[in-house]
């Protein structure tokens, strides 16, 4: 029965209800797009094998909260019961397979098998059936089992292929990193990484640029060792790096149908003044800020694939903390002296910093204080009262005080 149901599940008579049912299948880009013929095609095994399925549906947990999310269902009218829903999220719990009978006033049992790789649960198959009967149950997990490996390698081939294309933009990122740490100053990093980058993924041009106190200023140009700020070129470029920082959000233009609430207007006045096929920005955080962006153009007809924006996007992100640290050792001493200066005046008069803040205000307290304070000083010592004019009668020969009528401090006329 295994054997015949295994292979059952794996192909049909070209042309056969069946057929149609696992047509779904032949997609196995993502889990996303296989579930909705999976679950036609685990439906049609089950009322072959005279198990009274009601639903199957494929739940998969959203990337942003993890919470399961429905993904495909059959038939595509029903929707999943409450006893469902509770059976999946103690699967994806459990890692195991449940098992729970009708609720109170209610007809379907419910199975939730989830899909397991390396210990975790990257999704949860399931099935709403009429009774409650444990053998039947039984038979439909087991359905289920064999049908669910499909799923199970499907999700393992696509773990396996997300994990490759993580690598490789670890290599790429390790490549640009070595290529911008080897070189001392900054000019000459920052015209390096973009040269490499540009003839790493294919572009016609790659422009760096740091953000000033309003506006971005382009620092380098791939394959140009000298360039002036002043053409047009470089304010475009500019005002498209002003156009990602401030959105703090990667640019695409055009976008190929992709509907997102980007603002696109200076990527568009860039592609249509200078030619580009194709233009990405991606803006670089560090510092806990976006103080710059990198520009990529390719020509005509070479769009950008998602692999290639999700390259950049890695590369940039570590490539802009050493890019901006090679700019900020390159600056001048009275440069450094006055940003060390205005940093500290921002974190004193900013939010937080409350043990400096006390400190600060305790110092000019006092100072303040001591400068202002007024008191009267008070000085003891030995003193000698004597007459403004002084009279010396001198004998003539040595001789005695005979009488002394008077004493130091009497009155005498």
């Amino acid at each position: 029965m295994a054997d015949h149901t295994s292979a059952d599940f794996q192909t049909a008579r070209v042309g056969s209800p069946k057929a149609e049912a696992f047509a779904g299948l032949r997609d196995t880009s993502s889990m996303q797009a296989a579930a909705p013929g999976w679950t036609v095609a685990m439906l049609s095994a089950l009322e072959q094998a005279g198990l009274n399925a009601e639903c199957c549906v494929v739940l998969l947990p959203d990337p942003d909260s993890g919470r399961l999310m429905l993904t495909a269902i059959a038939p595509t009218e029903r929707r999943p019961g409450p006893g469902l829903i509770s059976a999946a999220e103690a699967a994806m719990t459990q890692t195991q397979a449940v098992m729970r009978g009708p609720a109170p006033g209610q007809k379907l049992s419910a199975i939730a098998l989830p899909i397991v790789i390396d210990g975790q649960s990257r999704g949860i198959l399931g099935v709403e059936q009429l009774g409650q009967d444990q053998t039947q149950l039984r038979a439909t997990l087991r359905q289920m089992q064999w049908g669910g490996a499909w799923m199970r390698d499907l999700a393992r081939n696509v773990a396996a292929v997300e994990a490759r294309a993580q690598y490789a933009r670890a290599v790429e990122a390790l490549n640009a990193i070595v290529g911008v740490a080897e070189r001392r100053g900054f000019v000459t990093a920052a015209t390096a990484a973009v040269t490499d980058l540009a003839n790493r993924f294919d572009c016609d041009r790659v422009s760096l640029g740091f953000r000033g106190l309003r506006h971005s200023k382009i620092r380098a140009v791939s394959h140009s060792a000298q360039f002036s700020q002043r053409m047009s070129m470089m304010r475009m470029l500019a005002a498209a790096q002003d156009e990602a920082i401030d959105q703090r959000a990667t640019v695409l233009w055009p976008d190929e149908g992709v509907d997102d609430m980007v603002i696109t207007h200076a990527h568009e006045r860039l592609t249509e003044k200078h030619g580009a096929g194709q233009v990405f920005t991606a803006p670089l955080y560090a510092t806990d800020k976006f103080v710059g962006a990198l520009t990529f153009e390719r020509p005509k007809g070479q769009p950008f694939t998602q692999d290639d924006l999700d390259m950049l996007e890695a590369v940039t992100t570590v490539l802009a903390p050493i890019l901006e640290e090679k700019r900020l050792n390159d600056r001048w001493l009275i440069t450094k002296l006055f940003s060390i200066i205005g940093r500290h005046l921002g974190e004193l008069l900013g939010p937080g910093k409350l043990a400096r803040k006390t400190i600060a205000a305790a110092i000019i307290g006092l100072s303040v204080f001591f400068w202002f304070a007024q008191t009267t000083d008070q000085v003891s010592a030995t003193a000698t009262v004597l007459g403004a004019q002084q009279r010396s009668i001198v004998a003539p020969y040595e001789g005695f005080v005979a009488a002394a009528p008077v004493r130091a401090g009497d009155l005498v006329a």
